[in-house]
């Protein structure tokens, strides 16, 4: 008869103790499985809905371009109403600044306040996308801070700003950069064009 104080302790509470390598792999094995198992059931789907949005797709140039406006419309939004502006307290995509005259205090900031944007800002006319937008104007009284404050040109007297329309239409261009060059790319003939109306 074995001592009692030579039985391990897991004998004498009544249960056997699991092998930690055999259980690792047994948890990695069910994991594997499970995700092998989901991917065989999804994958087939996956293919059949792309292979319908594919035969759904226009064959035209005018339609593919119709189509990526649709969806180019969105990311047009974000880009100048979340990326381009200042800051989410000032929804500011700015041109320029005028130093204070007198009696005022603070610069005066222009530029386009993107906080209420339209979201059908995109149109085609033939096989050009076009983007038009309002002309410059006072957005604010404030002083600029953050890194983009550095790139906004500041000037002395409303009257030596020059041509604020063509700053606004370079910035939104830098802004779009990708997108405009995505599309440009894969539409063959396509064209973006950024309208900026005069003041």
């Amino acid at each position: 008869m074995v001592s009692p104080r030579r039985t391990p302790a897991h004998r004498r509470a009544g249960y056997w103790r699991v092998n930690g390598l055999l259980a690792m792999f047994l948890i990695v094995g069910i994991g594997f499985a499970a995700g092998a198992g989901y991917y065989s059931y999804k994958q087939p789907r996956v293919e059949a809905q792309i292979q319908r949005e594919l035969a759904a797709a226009p064959s035209t140039p005018e339609g593919r371009l119709d189509h990526w406006i649709e969806f180019g419309t969105v990311q047009v939004h974000h880009r100048l109403s979340t990326v381009a502006r200042v800051s989410a307290e000032q929804p500011w995509l700015v041109t320029h600044a005028v130093q204070p005259q007198a009696g005022e205090e603070l610069p005066a900031i222009y530029g386009l306040d993107v906080s209420d944007l339209p979201h059908d800002l995109l149109r085609r006319e033939g096989m050009t996308a076009v983007l038009e937008l309002p002309a410059p104007t006072l957005v604010g009284r404030a002083t600029l801070e953050g890194d983009a404050a550095a790139y906004v040109p500041s000037y002395r007297r409303p009257e030596d700003v020059p041509a604020p329309g063509e700053r606004l239409a370079y910035l939104v261009e830098f802004f779009l950069e990708k997108l405009i060059q995505g599309l440009e790319e894969d539409l063959e003939g396509a064209r973006f064009e950024i309208r900026i109306a005069r003041g």
